[in-house]
């Protein structure tokens, strides 16, 4: 079985379960793991229900496209942590595939590494996507970046072109991730607490526009 695709046992098994609960699905979300190699299907919706044929031929159709159409390629070309979800209407059709899908890839900042350093391993390959890309979430504690969230709304036929192509990346969208990525760096050293969204106008990131959070711990004493 090739580990970038699901298998059709893995379809069937998921067909399978949805017959079994007489699952009548709102949503379909996916949760891959390259690093891991797995792949989380997961159907939420109503159960009880007496379907036909035609509703899960519908739902093994849609799932055998989202593999070969979009899933296969995010795993091979992105490799980073993934999760989506689809909506799903009455008659077992992935809405989603007709207009745009929203995309978080988890990428995790290894400990010796650096934002930066990330940009030329990782997130070059995102810069193909650069007029998909809505924000990027920043994480971390202790003055150290942890995660972080790329988040994209996508039209499904025209990023795969993008990701199966030879078109060079943006040196001058590159350098300027480069550039806001030191200075974000440069601003939450010292912070004990990192969790800021930064959003994405024509593939620039926008670090003057940054959205932050705050948190506390707080312990609750017991009477």
């Amino acid at each position: 079985m090739n580990s970038y695709t699901l298998s059709d046992k893995a379809i069937e098994d998921f067909i399978g379960k949805l017959k079994e609960g007489g699952l009548w699905l709102n949503t379909v979300s996916f949760k891959v793991n390259p690093h891991q190699k797995f792949i989380i299907i997961k159907g939420t919706g109503g159960s009880g229900f007496d379907l036909d044929n035609d509703y899960y031929e519908n739902i093994r159709e849609h799932l055998e496209y989202a593999n070969f159409s979009w899933l296969t390629t995010f795993y091979r070309k992105l490799n980073c942590n993934l999760e989506t979800t689809i909506t799903v209407n009455e008659t077992g059709d992935f809405v989603s595939e007709n207009d745009i899908l929203s995309l978080s890839f988890n990428i995790q900042v290894d400990q010796r590494g650096t934002l930066k350093s990330l940009v030329y391993s990782k997130l070059r390959n995102f810069l193909l996507l650069k007029e998909f890309i809505t924000h990027v979430t920043f994480k971390g504690t202790n003055s150290r970046f942890v995660a972080l969230n790329v988040n994209l709304e996508c039209d499904i036929k025209k990023i795969n072109k993008l990701l199966s192509s030879d078109k060079p990346i943006n040196k001058t969208i590159l350098e300027q991730w480069v550039a806001a990525i030191d200075l974000i760096e440069d601003r939450y050293k010292g912070s004990k607490h990192i969790c800021c969204e930064v959003p994405v106008l024509n593939g620039r990131l926008e670090y003057k526009n940054t959205k932050d959070d705050i948190a506390i711990k707080v312990f609750i004493n017991e009477a």
